[in-house]
């Protein structure tokens, strides 16, 4: 069971084009389990994905670029539960300003 997690928490990580280091310290700097971050990169990637499209270079710019809105790189955010309810906040307000 817990190889499981880890080989999810590894692929919803690689779908968002994290290194092993970006990881660890997300894990390392919150409160949250294995399980639950692989469950935050799931919702995180579905979110993204649609806005900036599946390519690995998007994706990366997007996490690893400071984003005037958040105040922060988003993947800085990433770190604590209020900075990804933020950085999700965001993503869902894109989508009601683009269908309004």
């Amino acid at each position: 069971m817990e190889q499981d997690v880890e080989e999810t928490l590894r692929h919803n990580a690689e779908l968002l084009t994290l290194t092993g280091g970006e990881v660890e310290r997300i894990i390392s700097g919150c409160q949250f389990n294995q399980r639950q971050v692989a469950q935050m990169f799931a919702h995180l990637y579905k979110q993204l994905a649609p806005k900036v499209g599946v390519d690995p270079d998007a994706m990366s710019h997007w996490l690893r670029t400071p984003n005037s809105h958040l105040g922060a790189r988003p993947l800085e955010l990433l770190k604590g539960r209020d900075g990804f309810d933020e950085a999700m906040k965001y993503l869902g307000a894109i989508d009601s300003s683009q269908t309004s």
